[in-house]
């Protein structure tokens, strides 16, 4: 149980999706190789390496680039099914794919690739801000918070709040520049994460504790809870109201939430395999 304080947004957020694709650039190439960089002529390199760190990647490598899309998680997806791939699957394979890296454009071994494989699992580097956006995209590839995609992504929130963050001095896996890192475990905490800060929507996830309350400006507070399930990593979420109204689809409005108010997770037990 814990509480915690909000603020009023600073500037007015916009959810032009055609400045973000301005300012960011298209999707990644989905294949043959995970986010393949393109050349000064627009054609893919034709020397990659998938492990490799540096040269277009900054503090990581393809995989922890290739779900970095934030702004339009559908369009990847359609991407990757344009090329016979499935990304909820290839988010689940970078969880699992052995966590090697190659020195690529650093020509040595930085810290963040030390820090991944002594620290985190696969290709997901969460020791290091690039990769903090892939676990919810298995929650923005999804239609409901109870797809399966979307329950792959809670068991992973889970276990990355429960086994990548310590009750001691050295509790982050990695860098905790600015605050990000606290930041990043705060939200997930709560169940809520702003994948795509402009949007004015907070991604649904699933809350690390059964009872939360957060105060907010005009004497208003959010309340957070979870109802059955338990607190082990493979819990999962199968339905989400908001002031008692069941929440279709996997975000909620900023502002709604600054209203105050109650935002229940019913959980569930694991699934049988």
């Amino acid at each position: 149980t814990g509480s915690f304080g909000m603020g009023e947004p600073l500037c007015q957020p916009t959810s032009d999706a055609a400045l973000l694709r301005l300012v960011l650039g298209p999707p990644p190439d989905a294949s043959p190789s995970p986010c393949r960089p393109r050349d000064r002529d627009g054609s893919f390199l034709s020397h990659f390496d998938e492990f490799a760190w540096g040269g277009s990647y900054t503090e990581g490598g393809p995989w922890q680039y290739r779900f970095y899309v934030p702004w339009d998680p559908l369009g990847l997806k359609a991407l990757y099914q344009r090329d016979g791939l499935d990304v909820c699957e290839e988010l689940l394979r970078a969880q699992t794919i052995e966590p090697r890296t190659h020195s690529g454009g650093y020509g040595g071994v930085i810290h963040e690739m030390r820090e991944m494989k002594d620290n985190c699992w696969g290709q997901y580097a969460h020791n290091n801000q690039p990769a903090h956006h892939m676990l919810y995209m298995f929650i923005a590839t999804s239609q409901a918070v109870n797809d399966t995609c979307a329950q792959h992504g809670q068991r992973y929130l889970r276990r990355a709040m429960q086994t990548l963050y310590k009750p001691a001095p050295e509790m982050y896996p990695g860098d905790e520049d600015n605050g990000e890192m606290s930041a990043w475990f705060l939200l997930s905490a709560m169940g809520l994460y702003n994948l795509q800060p402009s949007s004015g929507q907070m991604f649904l996830g699933i809350p690390l504790f059964a009872n939360m309350s957060l105060v907010l400006p005009r004497n208003r507070t959010l309340f957070i809870s979870t109802t059955g399930g338990d607190a082990s990593a493979e819990a999962r979420v199968e339905a989400v109201t908001f002031n008692s109204e069941r929440v279709q689809g996997v975000t909620l409005p900023y502002a709604s939430l600054m209203q105050g108010g109650d935002l229940v997770f019913a959980l569930a037990a694991p699934a049988t395999p």
